[in-house]
């Protein structure tokens, strides 16, 4: 990886855009869409009004208010701190961008499943497992992950965190937790009046997510260690018919992604600037407000949940879905594509990115790997694969009900369960969002 993640970060908040209405987020994601679908095959014709949608199930979609995130820039002397403190000395990026190959882990968890003679434990992603319990018709499903600092913005790695650790179950289109653990490794560097500022802050962005996602945290465990790792345990009990099929894909059916990627190199980038040397190289390129819009539309990404997204799937008659993380876009599709009872590929065609992250991967050698899905993401989206029917729906659904953005990427083709994205994708850049101000 780049040395883009080892630089600190810190923002002048008079450098903040403010204000951004509700209705230009919605309007940019529709003309986004149209423009898509106009260049996209397996989308050249529309749809008319609910012709053919399922009905929805019984699964009630929880009430979302129709809100942009108001932020405001962490700033240590506003809570006694050294105004040269930050999060990112105590983290530990380079470690968890540089994540195992998913090939890795996969084989270690194989072998690990084919001992476990006495209680299956069928693999549902990295993260996420489920386990048939004992003399029952109930299913155990369980999702952890961690997060390290990548900001200087404790409140906000809070929400991020939460958000995380929830998207193993909300992959499933599951919206009811049963338990859920928060867990924050503390370094043993930092001193105790320290802590005693930044742990509540981000345990509040944390629990404010848990309740805009109406989820209960029942604890919090804190350790003490090397560096920051902030994230959770949550498990639900469910019957098996609750549990989305992911295998079921087919020649035809629609690929769509609920979150634009490049939140590695966008977080990456607004630190990077803060070098003198670096910082030079890059404005001649981009400039300084797009860099500190694109580490804000990161951020709104991050602290967006898939809650919403992932419950309206069970309307929509969901083919097979996967969150995006740690392994980038390429890496968690290769995984999805390979449990496809047919033998399909997915075509990606065209790649939403946080606007301009194409241009600065390119500036920072990434190029290659951020064209081709192999970046991780930080708190991503959904990728789902639907009937193209039902796909045009759902993403109207999402930016018209919801407010969010979708975007259809590709198409499943007939195949070998191969991931193929397109040497040349269309690039759609995402608008940055204006941030309204606000203290934690």
């Amino acid at each position: 990886m780049s040395d883009l993640s080892s630089v600190n970060h810190q923002i002048n908040p008079e450098n903040i855009k403010v204000s951004l209405s509700q209705k230009s987020t919605m309007d940019s994601s529709t003309n986004n869409q149209q423009e898509f679908q106009e260049n996209q095959d397996t989308t050249n014709e529309q749809t008319n009004g609910n012709e053919n949608q399922e009905k929805s199930d019984d699964h009630t979609i929880p009430a979302v208010e129709n809100t942009t995130e108001i932020y405001y820039p962490f700033d240590p002397r506003d809570h006694g701190l050294d105004e040269n403190f930050s999060m990112i000395n105590y983290g530990d990026i380079r470690d968890k961008l540089i994540h195992p190959g998913h090939h890795d882990i996969q084989a270690f968890l194989t072998t690990f499943i084919n001992t476990q003679v006495d209680r299956p434990i069928t693999l549902l992603t990295e993260e996420t497992t489920i386990m048939k319990l004992s003399n029952n018709d109930y299913y155990l499903l369980e999702t952890s992950n961690f997060i390290t600092p990548m900001l200087n913005e404790p409140y906000y790695i809070g929400k991020t965190a939460f958000v995380n650790v929830m998207s193993g179950i909300y992959a499933l289109g599951i919206a009811e937790c049963t338990t859920h653990r928060m867990a924050i490794s503390i370094p043993s560097t930092i001193d105790i009046p320290t802590r005693n500022i930044i742990i509540p802050l981000i345990t509040q962005g944390y629990l404010d997510a848990a309740t805009d996602a109406h989820v209960s945290v029942q604890g919090i465990r804190i350790i003490n260690s090397s560096s920051f790792l902030i994230g959770g345990n949550a498990t639900s009990i469910i019957l098996e018919q609750q549990i989305l099929r992911r295998d079921i894909a087919c020649p035809g059916d629609i690929i769509i992604l609920t979150k634009p990627i490049g939140t590695s190199v966008a977080i990456a980038l607004s630190q990077y600037i803060e070098d003198p040397v670096k910082r030079n190289e890059i404005i001649k390129k981009i400039k300084l407000s797009d860099v500190l819009d694109a580490k804000y539309r990161a951020l709104d990404v991050m602290v967006k949940s898939n809650l919403y997204p992932a419950v309206l799937m069970r309307k929509y008659a969901t083919h097979a879905v996967c969150e995006i993380s740690t392994h980038g876009l390429y890496g968690h599709a290769d995984v999805l594509v390979k449990k496809q009872l047919q033998p399909v590929d997915f075509v990606i065609n065209n790649l939403p990115i946080i606007s301009k992250m194409d241009m600065v991967a390119k500036l920072v050698g990434l190029s290659g790997q951020f064209l081709t899905g192999r970046l991780p993401e930080i708190s991503g989206g959904l990728l789902v694969v639907m009937s193209k029917e039902h796909g045009i729906h759902y993403c109207q659904t999402i930016t018209q009900t919801y407010g969010g953005q979708a975007w259809i990427i590709g198409s499943v083709e007939p195949g070998n369960g191969s991931v193929l994205i397109k040497n040349l994708p269309k690039i759609i850049n995402v608008p940055d969002m204006e941030q309204k101000s606000k203290k934690h």
